[in-house]
């Protein structure tokens, strides 16, 4: 069997990691925009959340069999190779992704997804402003969520005087050093409504302050969801925010995971305090805890 580690295991998580993320972005503005009537296609639209949690799926799933030691740690191996047998659990991550589907669907449907366009598709400048505006908006509203659900909200969950947001928290936290993005999918409807609402309200509310339609970018929603699951991978290596000036700087999957394993840190969705503390205290950690050898 092929055993990737280390360094190559690095380089091959960013190639497949970048690759499959803009494949389905570029998907999105070639197949599910249509350019006439300058809108976003609904039934289209929805399959672009099912694409990216798929194609995290699949991937978690090779990655637990192919990384090496230094890389995956060993109560990671273990567990996702019980999770890909566990119809029950992958039965759930499905109806999930259904109901994202049918969400993405429904508000598309009504408006409050735009489509993005591309002047030029044969000139990479173009795309680059074209996408510049999604990534942009992804930050301002991961930003928000994080100054209001994130620690505020989600503090409360881990603090057991607040008995229905601790119980409701519980499942998600039901993983530590065997998290991956299969069991970390693991949610009550109430906690995921909560941590992930607040921050696209905020957006839109500020959006229409500032006279802008009350609208977010189908692809800024693509991002956002396709860094949670690659903050919740059992691949320390994983890309999470596909630019790698700030994948260089902040390592969302080290902070993330070390939520799981010590739950009274590290509360935000976003590792900002990587931006003036570097990453290298969390990488000692993850290493320490997961027993693993990972380098960047």
């Amino acid at each position: 069997m092929l055993i990737v580690d280390g360094q190559a295991a690095r380089f091959l998580t960013q190639l497949v990691d970048y690759a499959r993320f803009y494949a389905v972005v570029i998907c999105t503005v070639l197949w599910a925009t249509n350019e006439q009537e300058k809108r976003l296609v609904c039934w289209k639209a929805a399959l672009m959340p099912v694409a990216i949690v798929t194609s995290h799926t699949i991937m978690e799933v090779v990655y637990g069999h192919i990384l090496g030691p230094n890389t995956l740690g060993q109560s990671k191996r273990n567990q996702i190779r019980k999770d890909e047998r566990n119809v029950a659990l992958i039965g759930g991550v499905a109806l999930l992704v259904f109901q994202m589907s049918c969400a993405v669907g429904f508000l598309t449907y009504i408006g409050a997804f735009t489509p993005t366009f591309v002047h030029d598709k044969s000139n990479l400048l173009d795309w680059t402003l074209a996408l510049s505006t999604a990534y942009g908006e992804f930050w301002i509203l991961s930003w928000l969520k994080d100054v209001t659900s994130m620690h505020f909200v989600h503090r409360l969950m881990h603090n057991k005087n607040y008995k229905y947001l601790h119980r409701i928290h519980l499942l998600h936290h039901s993983h530590t050093t065997n998290l991956n993005n299969i069991n970390g999918a693991l949610l009550e409807p109430v906690d995921l409504f909560l941590e992930n609402t607040i921050g696209p309200l905020l957006l839109v509310v500020l959006k229409c302050l500032s006279g802008y339609p009350p609208k977010i970018s189908l692809i800024s929603f693509l991002y956002s969801i396709s860094a949670e699951g690659s903050n919740h991978s059992l691949n320390p290596y994983s890309i999470s925010y596909y630019f790698p000036p700030v994948d260089f700087f902040l390592k969302g999957n080290l902070a993330h995971n070390l939520h799981h394993t010590s739950p009274n840190g590290h509360f935000h969705a976003q590792p900002w305090h990587h931006l003036w503390e570097g990453y290298h205290k969390d990488l000692e950690a993850y290493n320490r805890i997961m027993k693993t050898k990972v380098e960047f």
